[in-house]
């Protein structure tokens, strides 16, 4: 039942980074549902469209969310994957049909709330304090903005 916990523990992390991601965009002067889309977007690697692209690379907090998102979505799938052998392959005196019963209900749950829009509520206010926090973490960044690129800037 741990792998299961772990299974599910994982997926709410993934959703609390594309949170996090999407208000940090936001602060960017993106809006909020392309935001959204562009966190899934950098999350499963599909890419993302060149106007908010540019919002991000400009940010450097934003350049900060987004690399957290690439490594998230490369690591998250090999995690879940890890996490279902350990769930369902390692031996357990516990019943595997009954940790099936349980991810399925827990995951079905999770989607109903997704759905509903009761994870974004649960989860807006700390993604809020971590993205405030990445913002002031960057106030005086050394980045010095040409056209479409963003340099360091030699201090």
């Amino acid at each position: 039942m741990a792998g299961v916990v772990a299974i599910l523990i994982t997926v709410l992390f993934w959703r609390f980074v594309l949170l996090i991601a999407a208000e940090v965009y936001q602060g960017a002067g993106i809006g909020p549902d392309p935001a959204a889309f562009e966190a899934r977007s950098e999350l499963t690697g599909g890419g993302y469209t060149r106007a908010q692209s540019q919002a991000v690379v400009v940010d450097p907090a934003s350049r900060d969310a987004a690399s957290m998102l690439f490594i998230v979505g490369y690591v998250g799938p090999l995690a879940i994957l890890g996490l279902l052998g350990l769930s369902f392959v390692a031996p357990s005196a516990e019943d595997p049909e009954l940790r099936a019963a349980v991810l399925i209900v827990c995951l079905v749950l999770f989607a109903v709330l997704n759905r509903f829009g009761i994870l974004n509520r649960i989860g807006r206010r700390p993604a809020r304090f971590v993205a405030t926090h990445l913002f002031r973490a960057h106030i005086k960044s050394p980045w010095i903005v040409f056209g479409d690129h963003a340099v360091a800037g030699l201090v």
